[in-house]
């Protein structure tokens, strides 16, 4: 594999940006609670000279551009307690690069490698925003926690990989959510002639593998959990169907659910059967009930959430 020898990307306000990915609504609604301390998000608008609304579709997660380079400066110029890197990372969250830095990633001996790695990073985030807007639309409130409380050790070397995690009440009491993306699609699974055929069918069910030993040798480590492995093809969901749905029951709460990316919206979800014959309906299934008032305060930012959130490798 080829090495990837990029220039560094240099953040200047006055260069000219374009957008490369799609934003990461997740991380901008936390940076821009970073940048709004203790103010309220119309107060930080007034600042800012823009309108309030602007600012609470942003941190809503109700955006579908990126913020201009003069609104992300301000924003920058504007937050309760400077901070060197916001305007970096708030531009970056955007999907926002410098036009000569992505030039010469274009034209790199990379390019290849570079634009894999995009490709998968813009599936999760899109898969990222799906998820949170669904939740956010049924009024279930949810805090996004780093990765660092989010974690599960294991005395048994096998790793927990997992993508992003919530808190939240779904009706029993606050729980952890953890969610992995599978980010692979029916070419990876069958082969597409870079990779022998079943190397990603494998590399799922090794992700997938810590979880559910975990749930059989300490399960008391998953309680007040709810774990979902997050398909992006309902096709590639359909080769873990009968292994995973229709086999074992578990002692923990384990659930699939894929998505139909193109309109952006989960198709289904559903359960692993539980040992003790816990039940549970579908989140997903239940009715959209907020409304753009509500709606503003469904979604909050944990502390420190958003530096765990983009990870420029790849898996």
């Amino acid at each position: 594999m080829e090495e990837r020898n990029f220039t560094p990307v240099k953040w200047n306000t006055e260069e000219e940006y374009v957008a490369v990915r799609i934003p990461d609504k997740m991380l901008i609604a936390s940076i821009l609670n970073e940048a709004r301390g203790k103010r309220t998000m119309a107060q930080l608008a007034d600042a800012c000279q823009v309108s309030a609304s602007t600012l609470s579709r942003a941190v809503n997660g109700k955006i579908t551009k990126p913020m201009t380079v003069e609104l992300i400066k301000s924003i920058a110029e504007h937050s309760e307690h400077y901070s060197a890197t916001l305007f970096e990372r708030l531009a970056r969250a955007n999907g926002l690069m410098p036009r000569k830095q992505y030039e010469e990633r274009k034209e790199s001996k990379s390019k290849r490698i570079y634009s894999r790695i995009e490709e998968r990073r813009a599936l999760r985030t899109k898969a990222q925003n799906i998820i949170m807007n669904e939740l956010v639309k049924r009024g279930i409130s949810v805090t996004l926690i780093n990765r660092r409380d989010a974690e599960i050790p294991t005395s048994y070397g096998q790793s927990m990989p997992l993508d992003f995690t919530v808190e939240t009440d779904l009706g029993e009491g606050t729980i952890k959510w953890s969610f992995l993306i599978i980010p692979y699609t029916l070419p990876d699974i069958i082969g597409d002639g870079r990779l022998p055929v079943g190397f990603f069918l494998r590399q799922t069910i090794q992700n997938m593998s810590g979880w559910f030993l975990t749930d059989a040798w300490a399960p008391e480590t998953l309680k007040d959990r709810l774990h979902t492995f997050l398909f992006l093809e309902g096709a590639v969901y359909t080769f873990f169907e009968d292994s995973l749905v229709c086999g074992p029951a578990v002692n923990s709460d384990f659930s699939f659910v894929t998505l139909d990316m193109e309109n952006e919206k989960v198709n289904f979800e559903i359960y692993m059967r539980r040992k003790d014959g816990k039940m549970h309906d579908s989140i997903f299934a239940r009715p959209v009930v907020v409304d753009d008032e509500e709606q503003d305060r469904a979604w909050q930012i944990g502390e420190d959430a958003e530096e765990f959130l983009i990870n420029d490798g790849e898996e």
